[in-house]
């Protein structure tokens, strides 16, 4: 699935680098990290955008290739912090039902319900 079909969609997308990460609000939100072709790899969501991107670019996890290339864009949409998990599960849900139920690559568990 692609970043720019997630419903609502994304306001904004970003080099995932930490030359770029500055460029990231300080405000809850969710996020997809996508390949440079724009495949979702990562759905998750946050109280502090800026503050979780700096985490997940010094994982060496979320750095690694994944089948469709590595994570080259951030996309995201600010969020207040009560809507978050709905937000989160309606983008995973939309990737589940165009990847025959698969979560994103680097997603472990399902996420919260709201």
């Amino acid at each position: 699935m692609l970043a720019t079909d997630l419903a609502p969609p994304p306001e904004r997308s970003i080099v995932f680098a930490r030359f770029d990460v500055g460029r990231m609000p300080s405000a809850s939100g969710c996020y997809a990290l996508a390949t440079f072709d724009h495949r979702v790899v990562y759905v998750g969501q946050t109280q502090d955008l800026n503050q979780r991107m700096r985490q997940h670019l010094a994982d060496d996890e979320k750095q690694a290739k994944t089948p469709w290339g590595v994570a080259h864009r951030v996309y995201y949409r600010q969020c207040a912090v009560s809507g978050l998990s709905d937000l989160e599960s309606a983008w995973v849900d939309q990737f589940r039902l165009a990847n025959h139920g698969r979560l994103p690559h680097f997603n472990k568990i399902e996420p919260p319900s709201g």
